[in-house]
């Protein structure tokens, strides 16, 4: 029910803006030769020939001093204030279309610094600094202009104000700043941090909710204070994903397109932050080209709109009554699998049962988040633990299975299909008690990444070492069994190709768990990327390698040995092949994926996965010929 809510959500809210970066579309404006050379015509007819092209949005960034020295609005030199003195004081003249807005700003910014309160006219063209240096004015920074607002207004493109955060942040100045633009825009805040870091950030909010001002994430981007921002805007933010000018020369077009059409159908983006390539910026030609290729890109990904987003703004939030509810049933799930486990006596589980699910219910009355982030950690844990032991469980340890081909491999698949069924199972349990606005905005992340892949694999190392699951209906006789196991593993002698092995395996499991999380520590290799590429070609939802190529074909090799006589290779392939179903519970963690998404990498990821680990087993039983690893004769007891 829950997650069938944030389907339609989902669905409602696949709105794209394709968002120009305003800087760049003035310059390409200011490049051209126009038959009426008035530069508001320039770009007037600039910006209707882009939105013709296919963009949606643009974004004008407010002006600093340097800024406007730069384009050629403002020129500061020294001037005598009266005729024929040696004293001097810089001043500012500008030109342009919005010669008198900036004077008026300067006056008032100059003013104010100098303690003088003037209720006068001004002169419209120029400002004196008195005594300020030039420094001075070239950081100060001067709002938006208000001719590329009426431009882009004009043009019916919505505007993505490019606003910064003063250095001393003002409550009044940052209404005054908001309330100078007309009209109704979204914000985007320059350089390295949102309005009110670090400390006001609260106030910031509540001045952007009561102008009803919506606030654009750039991902990846980090900017200081954004996360904090978003939170207390309750998730009511834009998510962008732009690529850096610096990186557009190293990219193909069908790449710069896959990757604006990745990060809207895959990871919930809503504005696409398109920045000019170096052969657009003073080639009209050139850059309609390429807005028109991005926007014809994402007009074929199914269910993608390009027109005015809408974010996720609807009050979805999954009610605490079904979280708990959720909580309560996977609890129930986490002590089947300690039944499967170890035989504990059904009065226990029930104690365990009633203890945890009370205590995580009352924690969720009283710490909403903390509690579901705990409970989701808990079932991102026991649920692939859960299908391995289904799995482990029912495979023939006592004997030697018969050889026949058709039996192994229908065996395997329905193992692995098992495994990936109950995974499922798990990560919808997972998504159902975490989402909500906040998370689906990306505000709030599913935490213990790491620990939710590690721990099943660790729990599920010492269970095949020890035969750790439950095969007696007694408990003395269960820890008798198990820890005369573990005494036998520790007087082993550990042989050199045993120590070899098990270092080649820690070597993986390192380099996979520092590839998990949201912020990987191990970059991606170019034949990875390569990878990548060619599996995205072919699935629209391209599935997660470690399922395609390690867990499902490693669990599939798993089940098809232990019906052979080769038990111990058997029990290293499942606990490789546990990477699969903890993958799988990981992929429902990606909150702000659509479900849709989630759902069928995750199905092309288990169909492609179990089909090469049948293949697998299908080549090793024509290699084995019934010598070694599933002997020709009947199975017989060991």
């Amino acid at each position: 029910m829950v997650l069938l809510a944030r389907a339609q959500d989902e669905k409602e809210g696949r709105t794209v803006a394709i968002c120009l970066d305003g800087t760049e579309v003035l310059a390409l404006a200011r490049s051209r030769v126009f038959n009426s050379q008035e530069p508001g015509n320039r770009l007037a007819e600039t910006l209707q020939q882009l939105k013709e092209a296919g963009a949606t949005a643009i974004a004008p960034a407010e002006y600093t001093g340097a800024d406007l020295i730069a384009a050629g609005y403002a020129i500061v030199a020294p001037q005598s204030l009266v005729t024929g003195s040696a004293e001097q004081t810089l001043a500012v003249r500008f030109q342009g279309p919005d010669t008198e807005v900036w004077s008026q700003r300067v006056w008032a910014e100059v003013l104010k610094r100098q303690g003088i309160e003037f209720a006068g006219k001004l002169p419209p063209n120029t400002a004196f600094l008195f005594g300020l240096p030039v420094s001075w004015f070239e950081a100060e920074s001067f709002r938006l202009a208000p001719s590329e607002l009426e431009a882009a207004r004009a043009a019916h493109l919505l505007v993505y104000a490019r606003i910064s955060n003063p250095p001393n942040f003002d409550r009044e100045h940052f209404l005054s700043t908001l309330r100078q633009i007309p009209g109704e825009y979204s914000i985007i805040f320059l350089r390295d941090q949102v309005a009110g870091y670090p400390n006001h950030i609260g106030e910031a909010a509540a001045v952007l909710r009561a102008e009803g001002q919506t606030v654009c994430v750039v991902e990846f981007a980090n900017q200081l204070g954004e996360n904090a921002l978003a939170r207390a805007l309750d998730g009511e933010v834009l998510r962008v994903h732009s690529i850096a000018a610096s990186e557009l020369p190293t990219l193909s077009l069908p790449t710069i397109t896959d990757r604006f059409v990745r990060a809207v159908t895959e990871r919930g983006i809503r504005v696409c932050y398109v920045h000019l390539p170096a052969n657009a910026q003073d080639n009209l030609a050139a850059a309609t080209g390429f807005v028109r290729a991005i926007r014809t890109a994402l007009e074929r990904a199914p269910g993608i709109r390009v027109g005015e987003p809408i974010g996720r703004f609807t009050p979805f939030s999954s009610p605490l009554w079904m979280v708990a509810i959720i909580i309560i049933g996977s609890v129930a799930a986490g002590k089947y699998a300690l039944r499967l486990l170890a035989p504990v006596p059904p009065g226990w589980l029930l104690a365990l049962w009633l203890i945890e699910a009370g205590g995580l219910t009352a924690l969720l009355l009283i710490k909403p988040w903390p509690a579901r982030q705990l409970a989701a950690l808990l079932a991102a844990i026991v649920f692939p633990v859960l299908a391995m032991l289904l799995v482990v469980r029912g495979l023939p340890w006592r004997q030697t299975a018969s050889a026949a081909l058709g039996r192994i491999l229908t065996r395997s698949a329905g193992g692995a299909l098992l495994a990936a069924g109950t995974a499922v199972v798990g990560g919808m349990l997972v998504a159902g008690m975490l989402s909500d606005r906040l998370t689906m905005s990306k505000v709030i992340v599913f935490s213990g990444v790491r620990l939710s892949e590690a721990a099943p694999f660790g729990l599920m190392a010492v269970v095949l070492a020890v035969n750790g699951w439950a095969q007696e209906d007694l408990w003395r006789p269960y820890w008798l069994r198990v820890t005369a196991a573990l005494r036998g593993l520790g007087e082993r002698p550990l042989l050199l190709w045993q120590a070899a092995a098990g270092l080649v395996l820690l070597a993986g499991v390192a380099f996979w768990l520092a590839r998990a999380g949201h912020e990987s520590g191990v970059g991606v290799s170019g034949s990875e990327l390569k990878l990548r590429a060619v599996l995205e070609d072919i699935f629209w939802a391209r599935p997660r390698l470690k399922e395609v190529f390690v867990g499902h074909p490693a669990l599939v090799l798993g089940i098809a040995l232990a019906h052979g006589r080769c038990k111990g290779l058997a029990k290293l392939f499942l606990l490789i092949g546990s990477i699969g179903p903890a993958s799988i519970v990981n992929t429902f963690c990606h909150l702000h994926s659509p479900l849709v998404v989630t759902f069928v990498r995750t199905a092309h990821g288990l169909w492609v996965g179990v089909l090469l680990g049948l293949v697998a087993v299908v080549v090793l039983h024509a290699l084995d010929g019934g010598r070694w690893l599933w002997p020709r004769e009947a199975a017989a007891r060991r």
